[in-house]
């Protein structure tokens, strides 16, 4: 059978600028609990719930933690990112640092002390300070992402709208990474249609209308940004459209090469090259020489009456 659980209070942090003591609440096994009670104040577990102090349970909470019993409470409304820890273990060598027998009496003391309570304090401040110094470094070094107003979040969401090759899909999925990213209560309607639409099967509308939607709600809120993005965009397309004067045109080229081999038939061999440049009488001459010894032809540059050349663009 399961061991119940007991809920407690005792005191939590102690926040110097407004004087104000916060509670922390904890849970530990009840047979625990009864036997601690017995030991501690030969008292009974209900009546200790009727009138225990915070002076009580925190000795409660500081034996739970050093005996490995203590289950943490978190309210569901808190959200915690970091917890120190401090173990029997670590009790132990701060006592044989100064010669202290380990004895469970001389570990009592400390834990029925308010040493425990003002080393979670120091922590605390001390944390707070290491914590402000962190987010200042990170700052510093510019991690965070700066706090958009509207209007620049709705001239990135025309940015966006406007980028060239970018499909509705990709549209639609930048405009959520921005605004999940900038939170902003002017577009929070525009984030909810989106959210809608990327929840499946909750949205009626295609991405097309959702998309087109949108859009006219920017071209509305900034028209003058919108149109002038619009120029931008359509002066690109343009601009693709036509031909650039640097385009390379290749010439089709087409060389002719006589030679008169004393008999009564001549060889002719063509050349054919295509590149932007013309070849030269001697690179024609050579490439013709070397088709005539690839087909075993004794041929001479001094044979050559003829270099006919037919270029086309």
């Amino acid at each position: 059978m399961k061991n119940k659980l007991i809920q407690l209070t005792t005191y939590g942090t102690y926040i110097e600028e407004n004087d104000q003591q916060e509670e922390l609440s904890f849970q530990v096994p009840e047979g625990w609990l009864r036997i601690k009670l017995r030991e501690l104040w030969n008292d009974t577990l209900e009546l200790f719930l009727t009138e225990y102090t915070w002076d009580n349970t925190e000795i409660i909470y500081n034996l739970a933690r050093v005996e490995g019993v203590l289950v943490d409470y978190e309210d569901e409304n808190e959200e915690y990112f970091s917890i120190i820890r401090w173990h029997k273990e670590d009790v132990i060598n701060a006592f044989k640092g100064h010669s202290i027998p380990t004895t469970r009496e001389n570990l009592e003391v400390l834990f029925n002390s308010r040493a425990t309570r003002t080393l979670q304090e120091l922590c605390t401040a001390e944390g707070n300070n290491i914590l402000d110094q962190i987010v200042y470094d990170l700052n510093s070094e510019e991690k965070f992402s700066p706090q958009l107003t509207p209007e620049e979040i709705g001239l990135k969401m025309i940015g966006i709208y406007w980028e060239e090759g970018t499909l509705e899909a990709e549209i639609l999925e930048g405009w959520y990474n921005l605004l999940e990213k900038h939170p902003c209560n002017l577009f929070e309607p525009t984030k909810d249609l989106i959210d809608l639409y990327v929840d499946a099967g909750t949205c009626n509308h295609s991405v097309c209308s959702v998309v087109t939607s949108i859009k006219n709600q920017l071209e509305s809120l900034f028209p003058s940004e919108f149109a002038k993005l619009e120029t931008e965009y359509n002066k690109y397309i343009e601009q693709e459209q036509e031909p650039t004067s640097n385009e390379i045109i290749y010439k089709e080229q087409e060389y002719k090469v006589h030679f008169d081999t004393c008999t009564p038939v001549d060889i002719s061999i063509t050349v054919y090259h295509q590149e932007q440049t013309e070849l030269t009488r001697e690179e024609i001459i050579e490439e013709a020489l070397g088709y005539a010894e690839d087909l075993g032809l004794e041929l001479r540059e001094q044979s050559i009456t003829e270099i006919a050349t037919l270029i086309k663009e």
